[in-house]
C-alpha cells in the first residue's frame, strides 16, 4: 500500500511540473506604446491573435485573429461590463475613447472557443 501511494505522489508531482512549464504565470505583452499597454493572461493566447497593433493616428486598436470574433466585450477599470460589440469577422478596430484611464479589460468571444479570451488594457 505504501508503494502505491508513493508512486501516486511521484506521478502527481511530475504531472504538476509538466503543467507548470506549459502555462507560464507571467502575462505577455501584446502591445506596448507610450499611450497604452495590452497584455495577455498567458502565452497560450498568442495562438489566438494573428496581428495586433495600436494606431496612434486614429487612436485605435487593431486586432486580427485566426478564427472569427463573434463579440468583443469591454470592461471598465472597476471590472463592470461597459460594452458588448458584435463583430462576426476576424478583424476588429476598437477606438481608445471606449476605455477609461487606468486598467481595463477586453474579452474576445471567438467562434469555436469554450472560454472568453481576456486581455488586460492599460491606458496610460
Amino acid at each position: 500500500m505504501k508503494r502505491v501511494l508513493l508512486i501516486a505522489v511521484i506521478m502527481m508531482s511530475f504531472m504538476t511540473l509538466s503543467w507548470a512549464t506549459i502555462i507560464p504565470s507571467d502575462a505577455s505583452i501584446l502591445i506596448n506604446t507610450a499611450e497604452v499597454e495590452v497584455s495577455l493572461e498567458n502565452n497560450v493566447q498568442k495562438d489566438v491573435f494573428k496581428h495586433s497593433a495600436f494606431n496612434a493616428e486614429t487612436n485605435s486598436f487593431d486586432f486580427v485573429t485566426y478564427e472569427e470574433i463573434e463579440k468583443v466585450q469591454i470592461y471598465g477599470k472597476n471590472g463592470v461590463l461597459q460594452f458588448q460589440l458584435p463583430v462576426h469577422a476576424n478583424k476588429v478596430r476598437i477606438d481608445l475613447k471606449l476605455f477609461d484611464k487606468g486598467d481595463n479589460k477586453l474579452g474576445f468571444i471567438i467562434q469555436g472557443h469554450d472560454m472568453i479570451e481576456y486581455t488586460g488594457v492599460k491606458v496610460k
